[in-house]
């Protein structure tokens, strides 16, 4: 990290502390196999979710909400995708809302904010999920 951002994230701190929850508990009934696993540029589409997110400045920890069945795989993409921030894998629930909820509960007490993002949605950027992140602030979204 250059010093500009260093200073940068210095800056940022005054935004509460975020947690990104990632809904990835799907079926993936409509596919017909996951598509959290599915190859995207030689790299899992999941992993290139938690790979943006890791690289929001604003994000302080992401959890996973993983199918029961499914942990163990999403544990070990999660350690090979060569994030930087806490990540937590977590059950997820039976629907989206569940999972979100799961995910959510399961965030650091110290947790300000909690943003939400579907793991089957890669191609978000790392400055669009800051500048959220900094409007959720603005509006009060976290209070």
């Amino acid at each position: 990290m250059g010093i500009f951002n260093a200073a940068k994230k210095i800056r940022d701190k005054t935004y509460p502390r975020c947690a990104v929850v990632v809904a990835a508990a799907g079926s993936s009934v409509r596919m017909g196999h996951d598509k959290l696993q599915m190859d995207l540029g030689g790299v899992p589409v999941l992993c290139r979710t938690l790979q943006a997110l890791d690289k929001a400045e604003l994000v302080d920890e992401i959890v996973v909400a993983a199918r029961e069945d499914n942990i163990l795989a999403v544990a070990d993409l999660c350690a090979r995708a060569g994030l930087h921030k806490s990540v937590k894998v977590v059950k997820g629930g039976k629907t989206r809302a569940e999972s979100v909820l799961c995910g959510a509960l399961e965030c650091s007490e110290r947790t300000e904010l909690i943003a939400v993002h579907d793991g089957a949605r890669p191609l978000v950027k790392a400055e669009d999920v800051d500048r959220l992140i900094r409007e959720g602030n603005k509006t009060y979204a976290g209070a």
